[in-house]
């Protein structure tokens, strides 16, 4: 008889896989003296938290990541994942090509809450967290940006 396996991104509440960093992120469940591969966090909502700041933060202001290819081939690089399946999935669901800009902000330089939900949603689908729908991940979100 085959078990039931809950996904990690399920078991630890963070949708995206973020793998495990010297400095916590906010929400996020340690234990002193252990070092995990990825983070754990108290609540889904601080695992997309943590998700929406590194791909706005990091990916978008710090390294100017704008399209599907470029944010996906560093996310999931092919050392350790099969990136061009993950780029062809997030373009099918974003409905762009691969090196389409996703317009990640706004006209007004703000982050385009409905665009990083769409990116975050399908990203969450390949790495196996399907619990949540578009509107609950876009309230997650709104809230994230001013936390």
């Amino acid at each position: 008889m085959k078990k039931n396996i809950i996904p990690k991104c399920i078991r630890l509440k963070n949708p995206l896989n973020i793998r495990y960093a010297k400095k916590a992120w906010k929400g996020e469940y340690r234990v002193p003296g252990k070092q995990t591969e990825f983070c754990e966090f108290i609540g889904f909502y601080y695992g997309y938290r943590a998700a929406y700041k590194l791909l706005y933060n990091t990916y978008y202001k710090k390294y100017g990541l704008k399209t599907v290819k470029q944010i996906i081939s560093r996310w999931a690089p092919p050392s350790e994942n099969n990136t061009c399946n993950y780029i062809k999935i997030v373009c099918n669901d974003l409905k762009v090509s691969q090196n389409q800009d996703l317009g990640l902000v706004t006209a007004g330089g703000s982050p385009n809450i409905d665009v990083f939900t769409s990116l975050i949603k399908s990203m969450a689908k390949v790495e196996g967290c399907t619990l949540h729908t578009w509107d609950e991940i876009y309230e997650y979100l709104l809230l994230a940006r001013y936390d």
